[in-house]
Parts: C-alpha cells; sequence; structure tokens
C-alpha cells in the first residue's frame, strides 16, 4: 500500500513538471519563485540546477524573500558570493521526498549547514523546523521542495560606528569630527538613528578646517546633528519635498527624482546600509544648517 502510495505522489508530481530541471521548474512558476530564479542567475548557479544532481533544492518562495528587510535582500542581490552561498545552503545532494523521510533525517546541505528534517502530527515535512508549503516537485535532476523562510540570512552585524571604524578610508574625517564634538558614543547607543554620512572627498570640499569649525563648539555639534535623525529611515520612506526633523532641531529638505535622493544639496550615493542600531546613508556633501 505504501509503494502504490509513493508511487502515486511520483507520477503526480512527474506530471507537473515532465522534462524539466530544477531551474526550468522554477522558472515557470513566476508567481513563486522570481527572487529565486533572479538569486539563482546572480549566483551563477544555473548550469549546476540545469545538468547537476540529483538535487533536493529546498527553494524560498518569493513571499520568503519578501520577509527579508530589503536593504540586507538588495545588499544580498548585489554580493555574488553571499547569494550564492546563501542558496547552496537550502539545497542537499539526493532526491529526497515526503514518504520517504523519516523525523530526525539528517542532510547536509551543498554550503555545508546541518538540515534537519521532521514531520508534523499531518506528516508534512520540515526542514529546520520551516514547513514545507510545496511539497515533492520531481523534476529530471532531483527535487523541489518549496518553503516560506530564507536560511542563514545574514543581519547587520555591526553598530553605526563600528561601521565608520571598518569603513575608515571613507570615514575618517566624520569619525574625527564625531569625536571632537563629543558625539561618538551616543552613535553607539540601542537607537535606532538614520545617519546621513559625509565621505572624507564630501569634508575635503569644505572651505573650513574641523579644527575652525570646532571653535564654536554648540555650532559645531549643531552641524554634526543636523545629520542625525531619529529612528529608522530607509530611501523608500523619504518623499520629495519633505522637511525631516534631526536631532539639531532644524529639518532638512529631501528631493527625490525616481530613486535618486538629494537631502539639501549632497546627493545620497550609497543608501540603506543596515547596521544594529539604525541606517546609514552615505552622502556626497558635508549638510549644514541654514542657520549657520
Amino acid at each position: 500500500m505504501r509503494s502504490l502510495y509513493v508511487c502515486a505522489v511520483f507520477l503526480s508530481c512527474l506530471s507537473c513538471s515532465f522534462g524539466a530541471t530544477i531551474l526550468e521548474y522554477l522558472q515557470s512558476k513566476p508567481a513563486n519563485f522570481t527572487y529565486a530564479v533572479q538569486a539563482i542567475k546572480i549566483a551563477n548557479l544555473t548550469s549546476e540546477l540545469q545538468t547537476g544532481g540529483p538535487f533536493t533544492a529546498f527553494i524560498p518562495t518569493d513571499a520568503a524573500f519578501q520577509k527579508i528587510p530589503a536593504p540586507i535582500l538588495q545588499q544580498l542581490l548585489n554580493d555574488q558570493t553571499a547569494i550564492r552561498s546563501l542558496l547552496l545552503k537550502h539545497v542537499t545532494n539526493g532526491a529526497l521526498i515526503s514518504p520517504f523521510i523519516k523525523s530526525g533525517d539528517n542532510e547536509v546541505s551543498l554550503g555545508g549547514t546541518n538540515l534537519t528534517l521532521t514531520k508534523d502530527g499531518a506528516g508534512a515535512v520540515m526542514v529546520n523546523g520551516v514547513k514545507v508549503i510545496l511539497p515533492d516537485v520531481i523534476v529530471t535532476n532531483g527535487v523541489v521542495q518549496g518553503i516560506d523562510f530564507v536560511f542563514n540570512v545574514p543581519a547587520a552585524s555591526v553598530n553605526m560606528v563600528e561601521y565608520l571604524l571598518k569603513n575608515s578610508d571613507k570615514f575618517s574625517d566624520l569619525t574625527a569630527a564625531l569625536t571632537l564634538g563629543g558625539l561618538l558614543s551616543a552613535l553607539e547607543g540601542p537607537g535606532p538613528f538614520t545617519l546621513f554620512a559625509p565621505t572624507d572627498a564630501a569634508f575635503a570640499t569644505l572651505s573650513t578646517s574641523l579644527q575652525s569649525l570646532a571653535s564654536d563648539m554648540n555650532l559645531f555639534k549643531n552641524i554634526l546633528k543636523y545629520h542625525v535623525v531619529s529612528g529608522s529611515t530607509y530611501a523608500a520612506d523619504l518623499k520629495d519635498g519633505q522637511k525631516v526633523s534631526t536631532l539639531a532641531g532644524s529639518a532638512f529638505t529631501v528631493t527625490k527624482a525616481g530613486t535618486a535622493v538629494t537631502i539639501d544639496h549632497a546627493h545620497v550615493t550609497q543608501p540603506d546600509i543596515p547596521v544594529l542600531n539604525g541606517v546609514i546613508h552615505v552622502i556626497d556633501g558635508v549638510l549644514v544648517p541654514a542657520t549657520f
């Protein structure tokens, strides 16, 4: 009876994806796997998922990818090495289908991570505690198991100040200014904050040195605070013509055309860098309040 059931499952799945490889099946289901296909292409895994195998691919749906914070997802999709590493942690050797999976089975992904398989009371397969919601799609080079979660998404690992220090080749002047103004420790706090971070090249365009600006410490601190907003504000949250209140107590003006963002006169050259206590936007000019 069990063997007949397994055979029926096999045949019903096979009829859904006859002649298709893992990649071809995913491409045929854009309502569920558009992000996965995009990621596979960026990761340069198309050949492996077309001609390699057999594999079992635990593929996150579009809804799963959309649960990732937009800035982190964009960073992943911009980093071939990172997205390749992440995808390989969703694929294992061999063809695994539900009737042959036992609770407690363990597999090792192509990315070197453990995949622990269990079953719930209804017999549905769970992988690392995540339910397989589109099970047992048998293709020519393995099996696709659709899941509603993305494993091993990297989180922000440094706070705002640590990010500036880690990228001192770009932000040594900003770090020096924040230190001089006594604000560096504040940006190590829990926040969240949004920092519009001028590069060293931006500071180089100033006609006045940091030391000269710091001769009036209250004014100097206000200039620095004018670059900081309370809360996490991403580029998508900013609107054309919007006035945004800063920690200086005054507001800057946003100009937005499509995805291009300008803060007062400074262009945002790298938006949406997530950190543990907020978000950083890199800008190409030093912001100065109108009252300066």
